[in-house]
C-alpha cells in the first residue's frame, strides 16, 4: 500500500506557478454579461441581484468563499463614511452571532480590511435595501447573503456551489469557473494591473507567507520571457 501511495504521487503532476490561472478576459467579458441578464440562468429578479454581488466581491476583492459567506452588514462599510474614509469591507470569524447552518464556513478566515470601490458599495446597499422585502426574517437577520426562500437562512457552502454548478452547466465559456479561480482572478488583475506592490497583495488576499502571494509575479516574468523570445536579435 505504501508503494501504492508513493506511486500515485509521483504521476499526479505539479502545477507550475505559472499555470496559476485565473479568467481570461473573453471569460470576465462572459461573466459580467450575464450578471445583466439574469434569464440566461433562470434566476429571478432579487436572485440575480444577489449573485452580482456574490460574483462580483469575489471578482473584485479575491475574498474566499468562507470569508464570503461569513460577511455580516455591520462588516460592509458602505455609507456614511467619515470624508476622506473610503469603503471597505472586514473579514474576520463570526464569534458574535449564532449561525444555523449545519456546515460553519470558518476555514483560512483572515481577519482583515479589504478597500472595495464605490461600484461595488453601491450594489451592497442596493442588495442591503432590497432584502427588506423577504420579510423580518431577512431584516434581522446579521449575515449580508441570506437564502431567497425562507426563512432566509444565511447563504450555505452548499448553495454557493449550486450557483457556480449552474453557470458552468449552463454557459459553456465558464465550465471551468468556480469561486477560488475568481480569487486568482482578482489577485491577477489587481497585481497585472492595479500597480499592487506584493506585500500590499499580501494583506488584501490575506496570505499568511509572501511566498504564496509571489505566485502572481509569475505571470509578468512568463510575459518578460515572451517579449525577450519575440526579439528579431533573438532569433
Amino acid at each position: 500500500r505504501r508503494l501504492q501511495v508513493k506511486l500515485v504521487k509521483l504521476r499526479r503532476p505539479k502545477t507550475a506557478p505559472g499555470r496559476i490561472l485565473g479568467l481570461s478576459l473573453v471569460q470576465q467579458a462572459t461573466l459580467y454579461d450575464i450578471m445583466e441578464i439574469p434569464s440566461s440562468l433562470g434566476w429571478n429578479k432579487s436572485t440575480q441581484l444577489r449573485n452580482k454581488l456574490i460574483l462580483r466581491l469575489l471578482l473584485e476583492t479575491g475574498i474566499r468563499k468562507s470569508e464570503l459567506l461569513s460577511l455580516t452588514t455591520s462588516n460592509c462599510h458602505t455609507s456614511k463614511l467619515v470624508h476622506g474614509v473610503y469603503p471597505f469591507i472586514l473579514t474576520q470569524q463570526n464569534i458574535e452571532h449564532n449561525d444555523p447552518r449545519n456546515r460553519v464556513p470558518r476555514e483560512k478566515t483572515v481577519g482583515r480590511i479589504i478597500p472595495i470601490s464605490f461600484p461595488l458599495a453601491s450594489l451592497i446597499d442596493e442588495y442591503k435595501q432590497a432584502r427588506k422585502s423577504l420579510g423580518d426574517s431577512a431584516m434581522k437577520s446579521p449575515y449580508l447573503l441570506l437564502s431567497t426562500t425562507k426563512p432566509h437562512n444565511p447563504l450555505s457552502i452548499a448553495a454557493l456551489d449550486d450557483i457556480f454548478s449552474s453557470i458552468k452547466n449552463k454557459i459553456l465559456e465558464l465550465s471551468d469557473i468556480h469561486p477560488h479561480k475568481l480569487r486568482h482572478t482578482a489577485a491577477t488583475l489587481m497585481y497585472k494591473y492595479g500597480h499592487v506592490d506584493i506585500r500590499s497583495l499580501q494583506q488584501i488576499l490575506g496570505h499568511e507567507s509572501i511566498a504564496t502571494t509571489e505566485i502572481y509575479t509569475h505571470i509578468d516574468d512568463n510575459q518578460l520571457h515572451a517579449a525577450v523570445n519575440a526579439n528579431p536579435l533573438a532569433m
